[in-house]
Parts: structure tokens; C-alpha cells; sequence
């Protein structure tokens, strides 16, 4: 990637115990001006995933080749993972062994640093020696290192301060420079989801402290995915990283190819063109979610593009195609062995896929009139790819007018929580609906009915109160019966 640098100058503090050895001149950082050239392709999230390993080989390099980079996962407070495996229920991680294996020579790292309940801790000082450790972690790993500070940094999920984030992401870019390390690449990491400008400048560090600007793409809106933060990155002159890239909710063995790859991959890929100008790194996860035991029951599936040869055919055309950067290929891929059970599983799937079969009285909620936040989000899971979601706030509501007449009313809906919410006739709230968690907002789905009296042509609306939860919806049914 060609890049204008521009040189930022700081003044070094030392804080702690004094040291006699002397410390290289600070480094700073460099901000890319010109358009990026090429999109690197990384790969992740853990050691099975990624494969090319003797331990694991079974991964997506033993499919497809090495890819540019590799992403793995450490926490400041104890960095595990980095010099020894661990495994929190989502796969096991290593980095170092990525650096003892002549496989990876060359290949980049995307590190994302986990900092939930350590804010306090680093902007008091008392994690200045991680900090200093992992510098020189990533100083000897003898590649480009992309430091995901603190990533999906405005997730309600993490629960980050938006000042003592600032403070903590600066403070650890500080010294890190401080440290003299000149190939780390400072990434700050938004969820990718219904973006306020406010609210994401609310904990941007600052110019001086981002090299690239970074969303997650899951089930988003190809249209409204990240789009605040590619405002940002244009304004500012950032390079963007696409930092978690998977079709949640899918599960490739299983789903048809051609379906899965027109509903997710090809959205995908226009979201990607369409903003060429500045996405310079993709990172897709290459996972078997549903059998890692911290994934269990959310409904993130099976995302291998290895277990699916159509899917497959077309990842290894698309990669030539687009000239995505990757370090091999595989010319002769290996056979993936299906599981015993294969065609037992396939056949529960498309079980229970029948309810997800359009009929006369079934109202898609894509189709329906979105007041306040609600928005379109995309779900190989749901019907037609697509549902509404959003739906948590005053003023938030999901209208079908002149419905058909109906005594049963049913509609298929995913949600975290459990609760009710309003299902108002003609303007006023006339049922409650109640439903229980799915345990995700998308890939799992329930279908809740029950009784009600609605006039032919009246105008219903699904409507978020004080006191209601919030739910995505994927189709509603007026029926008569």
C-alpha cells in the first residue's frame, strides 16, 4: 500500500521504577493519505480455524492457502495467548506459534485486545508493564501488527466508559511508542451496527492515535454497514479494516451454496466495491461456532467455506477475480469429509426450515412501514435473507397497513431477552406480545400465535413502549381460522 507519512512528535514520559537501560527514540504514527491499492485478506479466530499447523490442519490454509494475515485475541491484563495457548471456549490461541512456523513467514497479525473491566487499571499505570511487554512482544514478531484497541469499542456488551476509553487507548499507544516499536498499526474498532456520529466521536481518541478506522460486517445491512465510520475515515484520511467479516447464523455444510452465497456473499461484495476507496484489509472468520462452548446456543452456525464446495469453487474464484492480497493458494485442495451423520443433519435442517416458507396470509417484515431506528438487517436464517431489527426505543415501530382480516395472529421473531411488546389496532395498543429469549438476534428463530380479533383493511403496527423489550423481526401472520 502506498502511504504519505507524516511524521507526529511526542515527548516521551516515564513513569514506575527507573531503568538503566536506555530506550530507542519514540516512533510515531504514520497516517495514510492516498487511496489503498489492494485489500488484504486475513483469516481468523483461533488455531483451528486458520489451520496450516501440524495440530491443526484442517483449518481454511490447508483449503485455500496462506492468506495475508491471521487474527488472534489476547487481554491486557494477563496476555494470555500470546507466548502460551489458551482457549476461553472459543477455539485455542497461540500467537507465538504462528511465529515458529515457516508457514506464516511474513504474514501479518491483527491482535484483537480485549479491555473490558481493565480501564480503570491502565489509566491508573498499573498496566504500564503490560503495555511495555506487549510492545516488545510485537517488536520481535518481525511483521506488521494491527492493534485492535479495545475493539467494538461502543458495544453496549462491553460496557466501556467513552472518556476512560479514550484516556486507556491513549495511554496505551503512548507507550507503546514510548517503547520505540515501528511495526504496529493502531485500530479502532466499532461494532459496525446503527452508527451515530456522536456517539462514536464520543470515544475517538484522536487523529494523532488511529492508523485505521474498523467495523465488524456479521448479518449487517450491506447499505448501512459501518457507515459512519467510513464517513469517518474519508474526513480524516484513514485506511479502514474490516475486522470481523462472517455470515452469523449460517451454517455453510448444511445451506445450499447458491443461496447462501447470493444472499450474504454477493451483498458482501457490493458493500466491499463500493467502498474500494478506502477498505484496504477484510478479515473473515472461518469458524465452527456452534461447537465452541462460548458460542453455544447464540445461533452464529458453522461459517467454514471449506465445508461447502459450491461456496468453496466461488471463494477461490473470487479471491483471483477481486486481487485480493494473500501470501499462497492451494492449487490442489484437499476433499473435506462430511460427517457421518450428514445427510440425517441436512434433513432435520430442511425440516426445519419449512417454517420459514412464505404463504398468503405471511407478511414479510421488509415489507412493512419502519418508524424511528428500525432498519433492515440481513440473515441467511430468515425469510428472504432479510428481517427488521432496532425495534428498542420510543417511537420505534413496524406498520402493515389494510391487513386482512384475522382471528390468529402469529409472528417468527429472534431476541436476547424475553418480554412483550405492543401489537397496537388502528392506533391503539390492543395485545401484548409475549415472547421468550431465542438467545441471539439472529440465526435462531421462534414463532409465537395467538388470538385476536383484527378488522379486515385495519391498519397494525408492532410498537416499542417504556417497559417493552426489544425484538428482531423476521415475517408476521394475519390468519383466519
Amino acid at each position: 500500500m502506498r502511504r504519505i507519512l507524516t511524521l507526529i512528535s511526542m515527548v516521551a514520559v516515564f513513569t514506575g521504577c527507573a531503568s538503566t537501560v536506555d530506550k530507542a527514540e519514540p516512533v510515531a504514527l504514520y497516517t495514510p493519505l492516498t487511496q489503498v491499492e489492494t485489500v488484504k485478506l486475513f483469516v481468523g479466530q483461533d488455531l483451528g480455524a486458520v489451520g496450516g499447523l501440524a495440530d491443526y490442519n484442517q483449518g481454511y490454509v490447508d483449503y485455500f492457502g496462506v492468506p495475508a494475515g491471521v487474527t488472534i485475541y489476547t487481554g491486557l491484563s494477563t496476555l494470555e495467548g500470546l507466548n502460551s495457548k489458551v482457549n476461553y471456549g472459543a477455539g485455542d490461541n497461540y500467537a507465538s506459534l504462528y511465529l515458529k512456523d515457516d508457514t506464516f513467514d511474513g504474514v501479518d497479525m491483527a491482535i484483537g485486545l480485549y479491555l473490558v473491566d481493565q480501564l480503570a487499571a491502565i489509566n491508573s499505570g498499573e498496566l504500564d508493564g503490560k503495555i511495555t511487554e506487549l510492545a516488545k512482544w510485537i517488536g520481535q514478531s518481525k511483521r506488521t501488527v494491527y492493534l485492535r484497541v479495545g475493539y467494538e469499542f461502543e458495544g453496549s456488551w462491553n460496557g466501556y466508559n467513552a472518556n476512560a476509553y479514550q484516556k486507556a487507548y491513549r495511554r496505551i499507544v503512548d507507550g507503546m511508542r514510548e517503547e520505540g516499536i515501528d511495526n504496529v498499526q493502531f485500530v479502532w474498532q466499532s461494532s459496525g451496527y446503527e452508527e451515530q456520529r456522536e456517539n462514536l466521536l464520543s470515544y475517538y481518541p484522536g487523529d494523532d492515535y488511529v492508523d485505521w478506522m474498523s467495523y465488524s460486517y456479521f448479518n449487517h445491512d450491506p447499505d448501512e454497514a459501518g457507515k459512519e465510520m467510513l464517513r469517518l475515515a474519508r474526513e480524516k484520511n484513514k485506511p479502514v479494516m474490516i475486522a470481523e467479516l462472517t455470515p452469523r447464523g449460517s451454517n455453510l455444510m448444511y445451506d445450499d451454496g447458491k443461496a447462501s452465497w447470493d444472499n450474504w456473499f454477493v451483498p458482501f461484495l457490493g458493500h466491499l466495491e463500493k467502498n474500494r476507496d478506502v477498505i484496504g484489509i477484510i478479515a473473515y472468520i472461518n469458524a465452527l461456532w456452534d461447537e465452541q462452548p462460548m458460542w453455544q446456543g447464540q445461533g452464529w452456525g458453522d461459517t467454514r467455506i471449506q465445508s461447502n464446495l459450491y461456496l468453496s469453487n466461488k471463494w477461490r474464484r473470487t479471491i483471483v477475480r477481486e486481487g485480493w492480497e494473500v501470501k499462497s493458494t492451494v492449487k490442489r485442495p484437499p476433499i473435506f469429509i462430511l460427517p457421518d451423520d450428514y445427510e440425517q443433519q441436512k434433513a432435520t435442517r430442511v425440516e426445519l426450515a419449512k417454517d420459514m416458507l412464505p404463504n398468503d396470509n405471511q407478511y414479510q417484515a421488509e415489507d412493512a412501514t419502519p418508524s424511528g431506528n428500525v432498519r433492515v438487517y440481513t440473515d441467511g436464517q430468515a425469510v428472504g435473507g432479510k428481517g427488521m431489527a432496532y425495534i428498542y426505543q420510543e417511537g420505534d415501530a413496524l406498520s402493515f397497513g389494510e391487513v386482512a382480516q384475522s382471528n390468529m395472529f402469529a409472528i417468527r421473531y429472534a431476541s436476547e431477552r424475553s418480554g412483550k411488546i405492543g401489537l397496537f389496532v388502528d392506533g391503539n395498543r390492543a395485545y401484548d406480545i409475549e415472547f421468550d429469549a431465542t438467545g441471539t438476534w439472529v440465526g435462531s428463530y421462534n414463532l409465537v400465535e395467538f388470538k385476536v380479533e383484527i378488522p379486515k383493511g385495519a391498519e397494525v403496527s408492532i410498537r416499542w413502549e417504556k417497559g417493552d423489550a426489544a425484538l428482531n423481526i423476521d415475517y408476521v401472520v394475519f390468519d383466519k381460522r
